[in-house]
């Protein structure tokens, strides 16, 4: 057996079916050819035939023909399959057959291919001089390492299957017909991936060249073309009814994980959701400690959902060289009422306020440090403070014996009070006579969530911005003001003790 040429990395062609593989059609066409000169320029051209292979289509040979003709050669229930064919048949001159899956041909390991009298050109001038053949290269096969191989994964299996195109340009020698057989093209779909292997690829502006030498040397041009029949509509409406099952089941994994109820806000009303983490606290006292916080809720704020809190408190936590390492992380949803916010002066912050409290073996508990911060909540984004504590000190011997024997928490009566009290309006707020005691810092961070109907509009969203960024002007505005006069009055000072 005889197989045309050996350049599978240059013509081997690869196509993906998605239609189903019996629908394939290949036509092979062989012409022969005069003269010494190009397959274009050929002085003349006799067809020699021209034939349509179905795939796995049986097509018998003249020798094929002769030897299933008579029973006595047939042993298997395929060689009988055959003769009942064969009978049948009338009796044809042509070339061209073909070998299918369950030939014996097709389940050879190793079929003996030899390139020596046989050899493939093109009009592309491709250069296969220095291909080598199957043959040659089959020897070359470490048959130790792919037994061990074999033992590794017994079970492997592919699931390949083979078709070859063959031409018979053999000859009779008085009443015996001496066959020479040649492989022409060669057909391998995997089923699992839906890919088909075409080798020599398909000539669709090309074609090869056959040079047959036996006794007397004769070239034939061959050219393989693919002559299914497409479906016309039928993939494009397949193709879209796979497209919205993707689509569908892409919805369905969303609506698993976000779920359907997707909560919006309503009209004129901004939802801000804010996200905690009560990092750290350094303390000098005790170490025992745990952290309670308050949210405090100016005018046009609420709180709304399902698990927010305005109030709560951490876990307890030993304190290590000073530091209590908390992680503690809490949410909530707060609401601001967007109503004629065009005319107010400004919206108002809500605070949160911190108490850290210590805890001994007794149960006394002693308020170690108290600080609040003014959230930015009107810009969305992720923050992080750092801020110093404090105590208000008792001021006499009695209050000290009673925050060592029975503990000081809660001696003052409301928490808001370290900074601007509720309903107060008047200019300036008198604490004048209180002690307070430095005693460590408390690290918190947060992280702010936006939504709300008027993002939906161009032009509500910016005036929306443009107030909020304004709203929270007027707070940076007296930081920095307050840094200012800072840095004017160490200045002055500085100043003052160069003069003594």
């Amino acid at each position: 057996m005889r197989r045309a040429n050996n350049f599978s990395q240059k013509s081997t062609g690869t196509y993906r079916c998605i239609d189903d593989i019996n629908n394939l059609i290949i036509r092979i066409r062989i012409e022969e050819i005069f003269g010494e000169s190009t397959i274009n320029e050929a002085e003349s051209e006799d067809v020699v035939e021209s034939k349509d292979f179905h795939w796995q289509e049986k097509v018998f040979g003249r020798w094929e023909r002769e030897f299933y003709k008579d029973k006595d050669n047939c042993v298997t229930d395929l060689d009988n399959a055959y003769h009942s064919k064969v009978s049948q048949l009338l009796s044809s001159e042509g070339v061209l057959y073909s070998h299918i899956d369950v030939d014996e041909f097709c389940r050879r390991e190793e079929p003996v291919w030899d390139s020596k009298n046989i050899t493939y050109t093109s009009t592309r001038n491709w250069d296969l001089d220095d291909e080598k053949s199957f043959f040659n290269d089959r020897h070359k096969l470490d048959f130790g390492a792919h037994l061990q191989e074999c033992v590794r994964d017994p079970f492997f299996k592919n699931d390949y299957q083979y078709m070859y195109i063959m031409a018979d340009f053999g000859e009779y020698s008085e009443n015996t017909w001496i066959k020479s057989e040649y492989i022409l093209c060669c057909l391998k779909y995997d089923h699992s991936k839906k890919i088909l292997f075409v080798y020599p690829d398909f000539t669709d502006f090309h074609s090869y060249r056959v040079t047959i030498n036996n006794d007397m040397s004769k070239s034939y041009r061959l050219t393989i073309e693919n002559t299914s029949e497409l479906e016309g509509d039928e993939i494009p409406e397949r193709e879209r009814r796979i497209l919205d099952k993707i689509v569908s089941y892409e919805r369905k994994l969303k609506e698993h994980a976000v779920g359907v109820d997707f909560a919006t806000p309503p009209c004129d009303s901004l939802s801000a959701y804010v996200f905690f983490e009560i990092l750290t606290a350094k303390v000098t006292e005790y170490d025992d400690i745990f952290v309670q916080y308050t949210i405090d809720l100016p005018d046009r704020w609420a709180c709304r959902g399902e698990g927010s809190s305005l109030n709560g408190s951490t876990h307890s936590c030993r304190a290590r060289k000073g530091t209590a390492h908390f992680s503690f992380t809490f949410e909530t949803i707060l609401c601001c009422d967007l109503k004629g916010i065009e005319t107010a002066p400004s919206i108002p912050l809500p605070a949160i306020y911190f108490e850290i409290v210590s805890k001994d073996t007794w149960d006394r508990y002693r308020t170690e440090g108290l600080c609040y911060k003014r959230l930015p909540i009107l810009q969305p984004g992720s923050y992080t403070f750092e801020m110093d504590c404090f105590r208000i000190s008792p001021g006499s011997l009695t209050g000290n014996l009673r925050r060592f024997f029975i503990g000081d928490y809660r001696s003052y009566d409301d928490v808001r009070w370290i900074a601007t009290p509720k309903g107060h309006e008047e200019r300036f707020l008198n604490k004048y006579g209180v002690r307070t005691t430095s005693t460590g810092r408390l690290a918190f961070k947060m992280n702010v969530v936006h939504q709300s109907q008027c993002f939906w509009q161009d032009r509500r969203q910016k005036l929306l911005r443009d107030r909020l960024v304004e709203s929270s002007a007027p707070l940076i505005k007296s930081v920095q003001q307050v840094l200012e006069a800072f840095k004017t009055a160490k200045r002055n000072m500085t100043e003052a003790r160069r003069r003594i």
